[in-house]
């Protein structure tokens, strides 16, 4: 993946939704993916909102629609960044 302005950016575009919630401003989300991070580098989490005349399976979230929710990102040691749990924590982890 070399081009940042792909579709293919985004995790698991156009599969088919399991489910929907309504989140109020201000609440806790959280999330369980059962799929391991298989790179190096910082994690950032999005969300869009699905219009409501638009239906979750076959929306295309294309735009200015996402919102930056979340990140982990890496830790400084003395040593340096390096390629390694101890830099980037979500390293084949499943979060």
């Amino acid at each position: 993946m070399t081009d940042v302005n792909s579709a293919d950016m985004r995790c698991f575009q156009m599969r088919a939704g399991t489910a929907t919630a309504t989140v109020v401003a201000g609440d806790k989300l959280g999330f369980v993916a059962n799929a391991e991070v298989s790179h190096f580098g910082p994690v950032q989490f999005y969300m869009a909102k699905v219009p409501e005349s638009a239906n979750i399976n076959t929306w295309e979230a294309a735009g200015n629609v996402w919102a930056k929710v979340a990140s982990i990102d890496a830790i400084p040691n003395p040593n340096g960044l390096t390629s390694s749990k101890t830099t980037w924590p979500t390293y084949s982890t499943i979060l």
